[in-house]
């Protein structure tokens, strides 16, 4: 379920999804290319949601037990709350989850409450809690320590931050050596990071992912003709000042999930087809 969805809290007391003037919300869940959506549930302070989302985990292979390959792999869920008004649909917040806590649960069965955050603009305000249940099925008998959970989650933590730290070096190192071929190269619009829904800033090939989608899409031409159909948004602003846009690049499950995107996202789903 949900709550202190507080922006809802006019709609308390409406009618049934599907009646008209009604805004409804939708879950939306990505994780290792399956993507899922919810049926819609009334937009509530508290709302109802009732609904069960199967994914299949691949695990790496390797001599490590079966645990020990669960913990080792750092994909995240990625929710996305969607809101409808009218025909129109709009991603209002999401966040992303670690489902690898309930390795160290018993029963491989844990209950967690997430705080949804808005996005772009409003990256930093919570919209909403929403309470899951992660569950590993089948599930085998068997636990992982929390002290060698939490030892593996540091060192992910750790050699995450040092790959950030070279990487950020190397980019000084390079933008400095780019300036010293030619002074026109200062005038140059160059991008290195970018920054996400969430208010992440990430290299800009991290937004990249090629997309394997040959049986739909039978040429580049036909991969451009169906980019083209995706509609254009403005980029959000802060407190609806147009002196404060924000350049924000979404990812490609947000986009697909919205069915519409600005023109930054849109042409990133264009490079990664």
């Amino acid at each position: 379920g949900g709550r202190a969805f507080l922006d809802c809290i006019q709609h308390e007391g409406a009618s049934m999804p599907g009646d008209p003037g009604q805004s409804t919300f939708t879950i939306s869940m990505f994780f290792q290319g399956q993507r899922v959506r919810s049926n819609q549930f009334a937009c509530a302070c508290e709302p109802t949601i009732n609904e069960t989302f199967l994914f299949e985990v691949a695990a790496g292979d390797g001599r490590d037990s079966k645990e020990e390959q669960l913990l080792q792999t750092p994909d995240q869920l990625h929710l996305i709350l969607l809101c409808q008004k009218g025909a129109e649909w709009e991603a209002v917040a999401g966040c992303y989850l670690d489902w690898r806590r309930v390795l160290v649960s018993e029963h491989g069965r844990t209950s967690c409450s997430v705080e949804v955050k808005g996005l772009a603009a409003e990256c930093a305000v919570t919209v909403g809690i929403l309470d899951l249940v992660v569950e590993l099925v089948p599930w085998r008998g068997k636990v992982v320590a929390m002290e060698t959970f939490s030892t593996h989650m540091k060192v992910e933590e750790n050699r995450f931050s040092e790959r950030e730290r070279l990487f950020y070096i190397y980019t000084k190192q390079w933008w400095k050596e780019f300036l010293q071929i030619r002074p026109s190269h200062s005038q140059r619009l160059i991008k290195i990071f970018s920054q996400d829904e969430f208010g992440a800033k990430w290299p800009v090939f991290s937004f990249v992912h090629p997309l394997k989608a040959d049986w739909i899409l039978e040429s580049p031409r036909h991969a451009a003709r169906f980019v083209s159909l995706i509609p254009y948004v403005q980029s959000s602003t802060t407190f609806g000042s147009e002196g404060c846009r924000r350049e924000v690049w979404s990812s490609l499950h947000t986009l697909l999930s919205c069915k519409k995107g600005v023109s930054f996202s849109v042409r990133l789903m264009s490079a990664c087809l």
